[in-house]
C-alpha cells in the first residue's frame, strides 16, 4: 500500500515538473519571438519595405526578413527570396508536428488519471501513436524536417554574413543548434550597417596586410607601386560564393 502511494506520489511529481519545464520553455520561446520580430521589424524599416506588421507573424517574419537580405547565391543556385521558402516549409513542418504531437495525447490524459473513450479505432491507435497512416506521416515529417534545416540554415548564414561578418560563423552556428536564440542575436545584430561579405574579405585583407599596402582586384592583379598581390582571404563560406564575376558582391545580387 505505502509503495503504490510513492510510487503515484512521484509520478504526479515528475508530472508536474515536466508541466513547469514545458512552460518556461514556451515563455522563453516567445520572448526570443519578440525579440526576432522587433529585429525584422527594424531591418525592414530601414530597406524600405511595407507591411512591417508582418514581423510578428509567425512563418511570415522569414519572408520578410528574405525580402531584407535580397537575391542570394544558395549552394551555387540563384534564390530570389530564401526567407520565402524558409516560412512554406516551416509552415507545413509545424502543421505535421502538431498532428504527430497529437498521437501522445492519450499518455498525457492518463498521466491525470483520465480515461477517454474513442470513437473509432483510427481515432484511436493516432492517439496512441500507431497505425499505418500515423507512421506515413511520421515519416513524411523527417523528410520536411530535412528540407527545412537546409534553407533554414542558409537563411542564417545569410543573414549575419551581411549584418554581422564579424561572428557569423559563430552566431550562425549557435543559431542553428539553439533556434530560439536566433532572434537574440538577430536583435543584437539589427543596427549594424549591412555589409557585402566580400567587402569584408577585403577590408580584413587589408588590415592584415598593412593598412591597404596590397590592394586586392578580382582579376588579381598588380595595384599601382606595389608588390605582388596577396591572395584573397579564403572565404569560410564558399557553398554560399556567386561565380559571377561581374557581380562586385559575390553573396548578393
Amino acid at each position: 500500500m505505502l509503495e503504490t502511494m510513492l510510487m503515484e506520489l512521484a509520478s504526479t511529481d515528475y508530472t508536474i515538473a515536466y508541466l513547469v519545464g514545458e512552460i518556461i520553455g514556451i515563455l522563453f520561446t516567445i520572448v526570443c519571438f519578440v525579440f526576432k520580430g522587433l529585429a525584422i521589424r527594424y531591418m525592414a524599416k530601414q530597406n524600405g519595405l511595407k507591411k512591417l506588421w508582418l514581423s510578428f507573424v509567425p512563418f511570415a517574419n522569414f519572408y520578410l526578413l528574405g525580402k531584407v537580405l535580397g537575391k542570394a547565391i544558395v549552394w551555387g543556385k540563384p534564390i530570389k527570396n530564401v526567407g520565402l521558402w524558409v516560412a512554406i516549409i516551416s509552415g507545413v513542418q509545424f502543421v505535421l508536428n502538431t498532428l504527430l504531437s497529437l498521437g501522445n495525447i492519450s499518455y498525457y490524459l492518463e498521466s491525470f488519471g483520465y480515461t477517454v473513450e474513442y470513437t473509432s479505432k483510427f481515432v484511436e491507435n493516432w492517439a496512441n501513436g500507431e497505425g499505418w497512416l500515423y507512421t506515413i506521416v511520421s515519416f513524411l515529417s523527417m523528410g520536411v524536417d530535412i528540407v527545412y534545416i537546409f534553407f533554414y540554415v542558409s537563411l542564417v548564414f545569410l543573414t549575419f554574413r551581411k549584418y554581422n561578418p564579424q561572428r557569423a560563423f559563430a552566431y550562425a552556428i549557435i543559431s542553428i543548434f539553439l533556434d530560439n536564440i536566433f532572434g537574440i542575436l538577430l536583435f543584437v545584430s539589427r543596427k549594424n550597417k549591412p555589409f557585402s561579405y566580400e567587402d569584408y574579405l577585403r577590408a580584413q585583407q587589408r588590415s592584415y596586410y598593412g593598412g591597404g599596402y596590397y590592394v586586392y582586384r578580382p582579376d588579381n592583379t598588380q595595384a599601382p607601386n606595389s608588390g605582388e598581390a596577396p591572395k584573397q582571404p579564403e572565404d569560410p563560406f564558399p557553398e554560399f560564393e556567386n561565380k559571377d564575376d561581374n557581380n562586385s558582391d559575390n553573396f548578393f545580387n
